[in-house]
């Protein structure tokens, strides 16, 4: 038993040292605030209880949509987090604090409806304006409403492709696009191929930050 626990013990402190050495990570995330709160609170749960692995040297930010005026509205700038007590928010999990006052927010929507093109190219815009190649650079949209394929998705698909592609930085990477949303959503899939990225279904969102952030 002693040595189980000292193995463990050893596991943790390389954990902990892999964590110090990656890229440091520069996220929006992107929320859809259109969906139900029965549909949105279990994710922004998720995310909640994954967000301790953000470290004082990653950049977050939180946004919502749909915002006809601008595209979304900005609920929390991307900033270093800095160093800060935990919270427990809704008994989800502890982010740091700053972070889980934002993500509360993330339920309250003046807007009906879903402007996903317009929010999406704002905050890729938003991203590359202050694009960093040391850093993972990547938009993670929140959508979970099942939503049906539409004529205005190549559009969407097509500004994505040409905005990302502006914005490639000599083949440093750019902006990547990442999504949590039903699995089988065909504009989600869409995006995040463009946008090399991958789709996340609702109960699996915290392996965003497993395989994305801590993976680097």
């Amino acid at each position: 038993m002693l040595g189980r626990h000292v193995e463990y013990d050893a596991s943790a402190k390389t954990l902990d040292q892999w964590k110090q050495l990656r890229r440091p990570a520069r996220v929006l995330l992107l929320a859809n605030t259109a969906a139900g709160e029965n549909q949105l609170t279990p994710v922004i749960c998720n995310i909640e209880k994954a967000a301790a692995q953000f470290l004082p040297q990653d950049e977050v930010g939180v946004a919502t949509f749909p915002d006809p005026l601008r595209g979304y509205t900005e609920v929390l700038p991307v900033a270093p987090l800095g160093p800060s007590p935990p919270a427990n928010i809704k008994g989800c999990g502890s982010p740091p604090l700053v972070l889980a006052g934002a993500l509360l927010q993330v339920n309250r929507s003046p807007y009906p409806g879903s402007d996903l093109d317009q929010a999406l190219s704002a905050a890729v815009s938003n991203l590359d304006a202050t694009y960093d190649p040391r850093f993972i650079n990547a938009v993670l949209v929140i959508d979970v409403a099942p939503t049906e394929p539409s004529s205005s998705d190549d559009a969407l698909i097509a500004q994505l492709q040409a905005q990302l592609t502006a914005t490639a930085h000599g083949g440093l990477g750019g902006v990547r696009v990442f999504a949590i949303g039903p699995k089988d959503d065909q504009t989600l899939i869409r995006i995040t191929t463009v946008g090399q990225g991958f789709l996340y279904s609702p109960d699996a969102s915290a392996h965003f930050f497993d395989n994305v952030i801590s993976g680097f």
